[in-house]
């Protein structure tokens, strides 16, 4: 199923959990070294770009040069091509919550955490920056974690997963489907599929459509429209199976 932000949930072998209940919270102050702490985007930054930056990079801040390239990127073809083509309009959802890490613990592990006393995590929260922990899933002897910036959490999961006592480490996965735009970068260039969805949304979209296009040395690049995945060129349409399988 496609994640999007429709309704937070976390994913686990035979049952979704929603991210509420009872429990309570631990804060923690900002302890990151400014040497050693996340590269930091502009004050106000593009949300969408950032966002597509932070997930086609893998890495655990959006690297500024690609956030730059996708931002001017989109507002080139949006701005040449929204009139003859609303669907360029179509915005970017992220398939999971940035800055969100959901991990299950032992029951021992748990208990402790509950009570302060646990230390083997002590100097991840401090590199990356925690401020707060959600302890609303007891029952489950699972967490949330916060953390101040908007990091990548696949990158975080794997720092923590490896943890004692951690059962697993996951991202704050968004459930559903809906018209969107998706991004790949299978090569040096990025192709962007604005994407028109219909038929059981947001359950899992049954139809689609794609308007491609790429920007090279400012110009835009149309590659077509497709009602039919089949109908794409090849390397069309490995960019977009590329796209889905990291989104998925």
């Amino acid at each position: 199923m496609q994640k999007i932000r429709t309704t937070i949930l976390v994913w686990l072998p035979a049952i979704v959990l929603t991210l509420a209940g009872c429990g309570g919270d631990i804060s923690f102050s900002p302890l990151v070294d400014s040497d050693s702490g996340p590269v930091m985007m502009p004050a106000q930054p593009d949300q969408e770009a950032l966002a597509i930056a932070l997930w086609l990079s893998g890495e655990l801040t959006a690297p500024p040069e690609l956030y730059e390239r996708i931002r001017t990127d989109l507002r080139t073809v949006r701005k040449n091509q929204r009139d003859t083509v609303p669907a360029v309009d179509l915005k970017f959802f992220e398939p999971w919550e940035p800055g969100r890490l959901v991990i299950g613990f032992d029951a021992w592990s748990y208990q402790l955490i509950s009570g302060g006393l646990y230390q083997e995590w002590d100097s991840l929260n401090r590199h990356y920056n925690v401020d707060r922990v959600d302890l609303s899933m007891p029952s489950f002897n699972m967490l949330k974690l916060q953390f101040s910036d908007p990091l990548n959490p696949e990158v975080l999961a794997e720092a923590y997963e490896n943890l004692p006592g951690v059962r697993f480490a996951v991202p704050n996965w968004y459930m559903g489907d809906q018209s969107m735009l998706l991004p790949s970068n299978p090569d040096s260039r990025i192709l962007y599929f604005f994407r028109n969805a219909w038929g059981d949304c947001p359950s899992g979209c049954i139809h689609s459509e794609y308007w491609v296009y790429a920007v090279i040395s400012g110009s835009v690049i149309y590659d077509g429209f497709f009602t039919e995945i089949s109908s794409m060129p090849d390397d069309i349409q490995a960019g977009l199976a590329a796209a889905w399988d990291d989104y998925r």
